[in-house]
């Protein structure tokens, strides 16, 4: 039964910061403009 309490917090902070990075992720896309799109999509089709 010990384990098993010691390691739930650390599963709050990880999906804390989960959801954090998701959030920041997120933002930067919106903050995005066209010129950034089209960069991000000339880059898709090199690696393609």
């Amino acid at each position: 039964m010990g384990n098993k309490k010691s390691s739930f917090p650390d599963e709050r902070i990880t999906s804390r910061a989960f959801i954090m990075e998701v959030k920041i992720k997120e933002v930067r896309f919106i903050l995005w403009t066209d010129n950034d799109y089209n960069i991000y999509k000339e880059n898709l089709e090199k690696i393609k």
